[in-house]
């Protein structure tokens, strides 16, 4: 099952239901040979991705990684090889606190423990998806291309004509907002004749605008995971983002106008691109939060459109703010 394909009615459901009780522990008084003997004496279970060390009366101490354990002199103490601190859960958490603590420490496995700090148990990903259990690095590559437009997990098994396919839809919404922006250039060239200069600062305009959008993008992400977005959660998310964007529009725009000042010499041409990098800044960020909203309530894959569909509707609104105060200020 794809993370994506994750039953949201599982969110609630206590993670205790989802534990491995099979895993072999570790006492920070063994060494190295006697807590592999130990390990071979006990079995694996189904499968180890971290060795728990635990005291006598089965509270959790530290973890050793598998790695660590392996690559370490057999006479070495566990307690020398063993990271304290522990990430763990209380065993009456959620699916949604597990997702959420996956999601922030990029651990593979969770340890749940009880009020006394007795080990329950291990919650790993295989808990929310066999297919992301393969490796590490298809884990962090699934995330990678689903941040760029694609889900990974889904075309893995597919023929490459269906791939094609899969791909060429986003493709064809960034070329979309291309021809877009280029059906605006094209309605500009007078004013574009008018200050030649401006044509140097049209790409300058357009990465901040889609930098911005991404950042906002990701973030709102993040923040939908397990939520339902109302009208009242838009409204406060809006707000906290219109407050970070305004101070953040003043002031990319103020440096970049003055740096254009400094060069060229040329009011007119700082006043429009530093007025142009505030505003549209400040557009990004209100589209980089409703994109993947709207997806997400819509009931459609945030985390496979937000990203395209951001950076075409950021293009087109950002080419066309910049257009329109240099033909307002231009005369």
């Amino acid at each position: 099952m794809s993370p994506l394909s994750f039953d949201p009615g599982r969110f609630k459901e206590p993670a205790v239901h989802h534990l491995r009780r099979d895993l072999p522990l570790l006492r920070p008084g063994q060494t190295v040979e006697e807590a592999l003997a130990a390990i071979r004496s006990h079995g694996l279970g189904e499968r180890v991705i971290y060795f728990y060390v635990t005291d006598e009366k089965g509270r959790l101490l530290g973890v050793v990684p598998t790695r660590r354990l392996l690559t370490a002199s057999l006479e070495t103490a566990v307690g020398a090889l063993m990271v304290g601190n522990v990430v763990s859960l209380r065993d009456d958490a959620t699916m949604l606190e597990v997702f959420e603590a996956f999601h922030a420490h990029k651990l593979l496995a969770l340890p749940l423990v009880a009020p006394d700090g007795s080990l329950e148990g291990v919650i790993d990903l295989g808990a929310i998806s066999e297919d992301l259990f393969d490796s590490e690095a298809r884990i962090q590559a699934d995330a990678v291309f689903e941040a760029i437009g694609f889900e990974l997990g889904r075309i893995r098994n597919l023929s490459s004509t269906q791939v094609t396919l899969i791909r060429l839809r986003w493709l064809l919404v960034t070329m979309a907002s291309g021809l877009v922006c280029a059906l605006l250039t094209a309605g500009f060239t007078a004013t574009l004749a008018a200050g030649t200069s401006l044509a140097f600062f049209i790409a300058l305009v357009l990465a901040l605008g889609e930098s911005t959008g991404m950042q906002t993008m990701t973030v709102t992400l993040q923040a939908l995971h397990g939520v339902k977005p109302g009208r009242q959660w838009l409204l406060r998310s809006l707000a906290r983002e219109v407050r970070v964007a305004v101070p953040l529009g003043l002031a990319a725009g103020l440096l970049a106008g003055s740096v254009v000042f400094l060069w060229l010499r040329e009011p007119s041409t700082a006043l429009i691109l530093g007025s142009a990098v505030a505003l549209s800044i400040g557009s990004a960020c209100v589209v980089g939060l409703s994109v993947p909203a709207f997806l997400h309530a819509a009931g459609l894959d945030s985390r496979i459109a937000a990203s395209p569909a951001t950076l075409a509707i950021t293009d087109v609104l950002t080419l066309a703010i910049y257009f329109l105060i240099a033909s307002a200020l231009i005369r």
